[in-house]
């Protein structure tokens, strides 16, 4: 069975201060982030779930980050049970499919170049 993780994105609302951390279902569980004691000061900004694969640099995927495959590139988002790459952008200038499936051999050329939550205006292009 896989480890479920999420990547977490926290802003506190004093200090504006951001900060990015990757827990696992256990650690959430065993509330082991004990760094948040003052958590009524922080927002939560993104809350995203590992997609379990890797991209060809051997980083994690996960839902938000914006990646290059095949010269085509797209935000990883969960869709009615699976993950895909949303081509939006793509689509506006070609016309074709929304999403790309993630078949194994998607991962063969696959790059994360950055996330929406750092780049909002990404999607708006």
């Amino acid at each position: 069975m896989r480890e479920t993780k999420f990547r977490y994105q926290f802003k506190h609302r004093k200090t504006g201060e951001k900060l990015k951390t990757v827990l696992s279902i256990a650690e959430i569980e065993q509330q082991t982030f004990a760094i948040f004691k003052d958590l009524l000061n922080w927002e939560i900004l993104s809350r995203d779930e590992c997609t379990g694969r890797k991209d060809n640099n051997r980083v994690e995927i996960f839902e938000g980050d914006i990646v290059k495959t095949y010269g085509v590139i797209g935000f990883v988002e969960f869709v009615d049970g699976s993950f895909v790459v949303n081509r939006q952008n793509y689509i506006k200038k070609h016309g074709t499919a929304p999403w790309i499936e993630w078949p194994s051999q998607f991962f063969e050329d696959c790059e994360i170049i950055g996330n929406i939550w750092e780049n909002p205006d990404w999607k708006e292009q």
